[in-house]
């Protein structure tokens, strides 16, 4: 049994599908991918093609770059702007149950 790797793994038994440019991974190798994965990495994989653990992607925002996830300045901004504009509506929510509390 051959075990292949192409933004999934692939088994090659009874003449299952591998889909082209996939990478022949042993099955040591499997196991070590499937275990970090347990224990929260992602599986992805590399410049060649070959399966790695990385830390999970932060935000949506952020690219793998060399094996290090960066986010640009105009996404760091656009995230930000996101993430105060959800807080500040939770402020508001919350302000508004406060303020009719404490008018009772």
């Amino acid at each position: 049994m051959a075990i292949y790797f192409k933004d999934g793994f692939y088994h090659d038994d009874f003449g299952g599908f591998v889909p082209k440019g996939a990478v022949e991974i042993s099955e040591e190798k499997y196991v070590e991918l499937l275990e970090g994965q347990a224990k929260g990495k992602q599986i992805i994989g590399d410049s060649t093609g070959n399966p790695v653990l990385v830390e999970p992607q932060p935000s949506p925002a952020h690219e793998l770059k060399e094996g290090e996830w960066i986010i640009s300045p105009s996404k760091l901004t656009a995230l930000l702007n996101e993430q105060r504009a959800a807080v500040w509506e939770k402020i508001k929510q919350n302000g508004t149950i406060i303020y009719a509390v404490a008018c009772m």
